[in-house]
């Protein structure tokens, strides 16, 4: 993600993809997995209580994000629209950024329904 970020060549839309599904992994390997380890190596919960509703919610919130990034409309339908249409204008920045403040708040809303 530095290096999309940094780079001034990098900055595309699929690269931008990418990054979004990089921070759902980080959001996954620094909320749930030490939690959720810890809870299933001492069968039982030794942290905050607000930990305990929040290391799901973290979790589920970045699967769906990646679920959706992956699947739903982004990258597919990205790489899809550039292998059939090469001559015409790719997704703009803009409209990729909306996407994704729309993917987040579908999958939060998904997640904490759940």
């Amino acid at each position: 993600m530095h290096l999309v970020i940094r780079n001034r060549r990098m900055h595309s839309v699929t690269n931008y993809f990418i990054c979004n599904l990089a921070l759902a992994d980080c959001l996954v390997a620094c909320f749930a997995v030490p939690f959720q380890f810890q809870a299933a190596a001492l069968q039982k919960w030794l942290l905050p209580h607000f930990l305990c509703k929040l290391a799901p919610l973290v979790q589920v919130l970045s699967v769906d994000v990646s679920i959706y990034t992956l699947v739903l409309v982004t990258i597919s339908l990205d790489r899809c629209y550039a292998m059939l249409y090469p001559l015409k204008p790719k997704l703009s920045r803009k409209s990729a950024f909306i996407l994704f403040i729309v993917i987040w708040v579908i999958a939060f809303g998904s997640s904490s329904s759940s």
